[in-house]
């Protein structure tokens, strides 16, 4: 239908228009604006004498001058200009976020119609975008507290566990090797029972650090309690895995901490268990011979690392 105006509803429209909150621009078929009102000039950073007339590479670049926009992998008015004149569907109505890069947010809609004329509606979203991204922020921060050891600030038990439970999963799957190491710091409750918990604080940041360190980045280091550390190694042989472990052990040899105390040094046993490349044991199994391998490190003296293979029932 179309909308016959009167001159009352008219001078309405063009009011409403004008004064809008809303950015509001009309191109024509050619990209060139034909006309905005003062609220999209000013969303963007122009005048609407800038605007009108110009094309969209004249805008794109009266923006860039004026540095309004920042390249930070989101979607930005560039992105939008380029899918503005996009000709594959004319009719279509597209919608989209736009960061403004001085920490304005807009929702930028427009309609391309059969005639070749274009409508552009941007409304200021920036207080319900700031809402959201604070919310995901904060969930953010949630998931971390909720995976991350709050002393050491490595993975805790309960993501360990979880990554675990998915390598084994994988292994059942490709049959790809994987092995866990268990890890305990020699002689701890000496270190707390001489030099206070403090320092025992101390030397398990030391620890996660030095862990940290000698690990891949697919590698899943965590403090699963007290002084206890856990290693998965996916991919990992036992050559391999004893190798990370005794290379940790070896860089450690060769650290003092005087923080503790001068001269001070300590040690760590460590138990590896793998999985071999046909079917075998689950994740309990494995942690559980990992364990005994530490245990039997303890045993045969401490300072050292033992290992075994899990062979298929």
């Amino acid at each position: 239908m179309y909308l016959k105006l009167s001159p009352q509803l008219d001078a309405v429209l063009n009011a409403h228009i004008q004064q809008s909150a809303n950015g509001i621009a009309v191109l024509d078929e050619k990209g060139r604006f034909l006309f905005c009102n003062q609220s999209f000039a000013r969303m963007f950073g122009c005048s609407e004498v800038a605007v009108v007339g110009a094309t969209h590479v004249e805008l794109k670049a009266s923006i860039c001058t004026q540095s309004l926009l920042t390249d930070r992998g989101r979607s930005t008015l560039y992105d939008w200009l380029a899918a503005l004149y996009d000709q594959q569907d004319p009719a279509a109505f597209r919608s989209k976020e736009v960061d403004l890069g001085n920490g304005s947010w807009v929702l930028l809609t427009h309609q391309v119609y059969a005639e070749g004329g274009t409508v552009v509606v941007c409304a200021d979203i920036s207080r319900t975008k700031k809402a959201e991204l604070a919310l995901i922020s904060a969930h953010a921060e949630l998931q971390r507290q909720a995976t991350t050891d709050a002393l050491t600030g490595i993975p805790n038990r309960r993501h360990f566990f979880e990554r675990l439970e998915a390598e084994c999963e994988r292994f059942k799957r490709y049959g790809h090797p994987m092995c866990v190491a268990m890890m305990d710091l020699d002689h701890f409750k000496r270190i707390n029972d001489g030099f206070g918990h403090a320092a025992g604080d101390t030397v398990l940041r030391h620890f996660a650090l030095q862990l940290n360190a000698h690990v891949r980045a697919e590698d899943i280091a965590s403090r699963i309690g007290g002084e206890e550390f856990a290693l998965l190694l996916p991919e990992t042989e036992m050559e391999g895995a004893v190798e990370v472990t005794e290379r940790l052990r070896r860089s450690l040899a060769a650290e003092v901490l005087d923080t503790v105390e001068p001269g001070f040094q300590y040690t760590f046993s460590a138990g590896v268990a793998m999985l071999p490349l046909s079917e075998g044991a689950g994740p309990e199994q494995l942690m559980r011979e990992a364990d005994e391998m530490l245990y039997a490190a303890k045993r045969a003296g401490r300072n050292r690392t033992t290992s075994k293979v899990l062979r298929p029932a």
